[in-house]
């Protein structure tokens, strides 16, 4: 009958049904989406910059064409 005892501390968003924390679930699924989406912006921020300066520097068609 131990698993049927009823949890006395809640997390801030509550259990599941086995007792774990939500918030800390939610927390752990989340690190590598947001992991994730901070490689993308940096490596789009990059490239950007990157092809930023090529076309201010060489411009011409090159600038025209980006």
């Amino acid at each position: 009958m131990e698993s049927f005892k009823v949890v006395e501390e809640a997390g801030f968003l509550g259990t599941d049904y086995l007792g774990r924390d939500l918030l800390s679930r939610i927390i752990f699924g989340a690190r590598m989406t947001l992991g994730l989406a901070m490689i993308a912006t940096l490596l789009s921020f990059s490239t950007g910059i990157a092809l930023g300066f090529v076309a201010a520097i060489v411009g011409g068609w090159l600038d025209q064409v980006l």
